[in-house]
């Protein structure tokens, strides 16, 4: 089963195929979703989505940046 995740991933990366989308979710009367594995898979894709950003990590110096007041008296 290992090697069925392994040859996955490489294809994934070798063909560019991040953005796998089910968009089927099984759903209670209520109105709420049944998690099954395509809920798994969306979410996986949503982190693959964020980790391929060339921005996820860097953050503006804008908002690092913060003036600090003394509290020495």
């Amino acid at each position: 089963m290992n090697l069925v995740y392994y040859i996955l991933g490489i294809s994934t990366v070798a063909f560019n195929l991040n953005d796998f989308n089910f968009n089927q979710s099984i759903v209670y009367s209520q109105g709420r979703a049944i998690n099954t594995w395509t809920n798994i898979i969306n979410h996986a894709n949503l982190g693959i989505k964020v980790m391929h950003e060339c921005n996820a990590h860097n953050f503006h110096l804008d908002l690092v940046v913060v003036k600090l007041s003394s509290t020495n008296g």
